[in-house]
């Protein structure tokens, strides 16, 4: 866990090494506010590329659907 914003923005980066931003909803705040930066996480994300055709590029955007923070 890179980032938790109450704006609902998380910043992960898996075991690789690539940083994924992902939003949740506002009524997630409440779960997702006890994590700390630092806390390794468990989450299942809904993925959605969006083609840009002025650019020509796809760009992915993450939201997520449930989190587990084992303890």
């Amino acid at each position: 866990m890179e980032l938790i914003s109450s704006a609902g923005k998380l910043q992960i980066r898996n075991g690789e090494g690539e940083l994924f931003k992902i939003r949740f909803s506002k009524k997630m705040y409440q779960a997702v506010k006890p994590l700390q930066m630092g806390d390794t996480v468990s989450l299942l994300a809904n993925e959605k590329m969006v083609f840009n055709s002025t650019t020509q590029e796809e760009k992915k955007s993450y939201s997520l659907i449930r989190f587990h923070h084992p303890r």
